[in-house]
């Protein structure tokens, strides 16, 4: 009769241990769809940043031709690009909430040691883009993290060498 009160508690902490495991996978998973949704948040405010950019120079080349002076209309396009530039902090500080949170809830126990080793290096590409460093007086990036995986870039790939993702 022991060996079946054993063979019980043991299949009964199996389920517990299983079902503990499902809902931190649906968490995890939860966290990184809504991290991809703000990283796709940035990327579109972003892009905005660029339209205005081209806006801007073309502003500022045509008046350079005929009369060299860009003063007052660069103005509106700059401020334009200072809300962007505070909505993608904001969401970056979105994204470490997210992540602190699940880092703070979540201490390390048998799930790290039950990983196969060389995993470890697997998780990364999960993990949101680092933020980027601005210079107040540019306002131009001075680090470039791939968008999608969060590799540190260098030069000036048109894809991430990483994941392959469109930077």
């Amino acid at each position: 009769m022991s060996l079946l009160n054993d063979i019980t508690k043991k299949m009964g902490d199996a389920a517990k241990t299983v079902g503990s495991a499902a809902k931190s996978a649906a968490k995890k998973s939860e966290e990184m769809l809504e991290v991809s949704k703000l990283n796709r948040e940035i990327s579109s405010e972003e892009n905005k940043i660029e339209k205005i950019y081209t806006e801007l120079g073309k502003i500022a080349y045509s008046k350079y031709k005929t009369t060299g002076q860009t003063d007052e209309e660069l103005s509106d396009g700059c401020r334009q690009i200072t809300e962007i530039e505070n909505n993608i902090v904001t969401i970056r500080e979105k994204i470490d909430e997210i992540k602190n949170k699940d880092e703070q809830e979540e201490p390390n126990h048998q799930d790290a040691a039950q990983e196969p080793h060389g995993q470890e290096a697997d998780k990364a590409p999960e993990q949101a883009a680092p933020k980027e460093e601005y210079s107040q007086a540019e306002g131009q990036s001075t680090k470039k993290f791939c968008p999608s995986c969060g590799e540190k870039l260098t030069g000036n790939p048109i894809f991430c060498p990483s994941c392959g993702a469109r930077v």
